[in-house]
């Protein structure tokens, strides 16, 4: 099964003439194929990727070209994991770790001390900040810069008292890791 970012919400943004044909007819790269059962694959034709993401999730909040999130099935113990996936803007010649050094600025929290390690998405280095606050609570945060595009993936909720999420938050991020592919333009 494929989802796919044209499957949105009225207010999403909508493309026009030349663009609105070359990114409807595009289709999921071979690289987001996946003969597992327990897999779905998830193709936004404005932002040019595709990912793998766990059957069992269910996809909302679709805004091609800016923003999707991947929710775990709740429980009667926890809210279940999720994994929001955004495309904020431009790093305009900014590098990961300027971005993330900005993020963390602007965020100005001194507690819980936050953990900033190296990661590969799509081929492209990118940085996962852990311990942060959002609007979801404690949260961890991966950036990546590709073609000078920010895309920001935030795992949540990461609080203590809902251990019950990790398994679900491991399984996302793990599927979106090994397979988060960047399209090349047409």
């Amino acid at each position: 099964t494929v989802s796919t970012a044209t499957q949105s919400a009225p207010t999403a943004p909508v493309a026009t003439g030349a663009t609105l044909a070359a990114v409807s007819t595009r289709k999921p790269a071979l690289g987001c194929a996946s003969g597992d059962v327990t897999l779905k694959v998830y193709f936004d034709p404005v932002a040019q990727y595709c990912l793998l993401y766990p059957a069992r999730f269910t996809v909302g909040d679709v805004q091609p070209g800016y923003h999707v999130a991947f929710y775990g099935p709740p429980t009667a113990d926890s809210p279940g994991g999720a994994l929001s996936l955004m495309e904020p803007g431009l790093a305009l010649g900014r590098t990961v770790t300027q971005v993330v050094d900005e993020f963390l600025k602007s965020a100005g929290q001194s507690s819980p001390p936050i953990v900033r390690e190296a990661t590969t998405i799509g081929g492209e280095p990118g940085e996962m900040v852990k311990n942060v606050f959002g609007e979801a609570g404690l949260v961890w945060e991966v950036f990546v810069v590709h073609a000078d595009h920010i895309y920001r993936f935030t795992l949540y909720p990461m609080e203590d008292v809902l251990v019950a999420t990790r398994p679900d938050i491991d399984a996302i991020w793990q599927a979106v890791q090994r397979s988060f592919t960047f399209l090349e333009a047409a």
